[in-house]
């Protein structure tokens, strides 16, 4: 993660306080694969939601982003539920209006998820890389609790390369690691797939693992998109090597 583009600080049970701000670093002209990244990773959750349907649980809204996303879609959820560490932050969004039912609450989720209710939607993005290691299968298990029947979860998490781990991120994961908890805690027959794709990617591991397909379309694209762009773009095809993933976990019927 840039440090141009993030406030870069850990809370004092570990858990993430870091902020980024799409809006502002769009508005500044700062067109980093990280803003790309975090933009489309809204936009997918867009894609997936269904108008006038949902019950959204973001954990670790920040600044609430994706309810805007939903905002800006006119995808109008029956209910967003937003979960922040930052007292700060809580009260900025309850601020906001929009037209649909929004509630924010300042939550450690280390200490589980203050919910009864089940949810259609749960996003967790870029928050378990913040958290111990040993709060992470609780705060897994937690967002498993409210899943409701039919609904999906969706994770996102950079993917350690072995060489390089950001400052305020507690551990980073590689895939094989990811790949194996989500799978031990989301297998059996409640649950009927787990759906990866790659958000951005270093350019020499698509070379490197790309099919001359896949090549084929890189090279045509290079020409005009730098490597931001490329980074975004090709990603999805090579999630196994990509610098970070979206995970859709899908319980019931998909």
């Amino acid at each position: 993660m840039s440090r141009d583009l993030s406030i870069q600080k850990v809370g004092k049970h570990g858990c993430n306080t870091t902020s980024l701000n799409i809006e502002k670093s769009f508005e500044r002209s700062v067109f980093h694969r990280d803003m790309f990244a975090h933009w489309l990773r809204y936009q997918h959750i867009a894609k997936i939601a269904k108008p006038n349907e949902e019950y959204v649980l973001d954990v670790g809204c920040g600044e609430g982003n994706l309810a805007m996303a939903l905002y800006a879609n006119r995808l109008r959820p029956k209910l967003y539920v937003g979960l922040e560490l930052r007292k700060t932050m809580v009260e900025k969004n309850k601020q906001r209006k929009f037209n649909f039912p929004a509630e924010f609450y300042e939550t450690n989720i280390c200490d589980g998820i203050p919910s009864d209710r089940k949810f259609s939607i749960i996003t967790c993005t870029e928050v378990l890389e913040h958290i111990p290691p040993e709060k992470v299968i609780p705060v897994l298990q937690s967002m498993k609790a409210v899943m409701a029947d039919n609904s999906k979860l969706i994770i996102s998490t950079p993917c350690f390369d072995g060489k390089t781990k950001a400052d305020n991120h507690v551990k980073e994961y590689t895939f094989d690691e990811m790949y194996h908890t989500l799978n031990a805690e989301f297998c059996g027959d409640e649950f009927s797939s787990i759906d990866t794709y790659g958000t951005f990617i270093s350019l020499k591991d698509f070379e490197r693992k790309a099919t001359s397909a896949q090549l084929s379309v890189y090279n045509e694209l290079k020409p005009y998109y730098n490597v931001n762009v490329l980074s975004i773009l090709l990603a999805p095809l090579q999630p196994e090597v990509s610098r970070n993933c979206l995970w859709v976990i899908t319980k019931g019927v998909k």
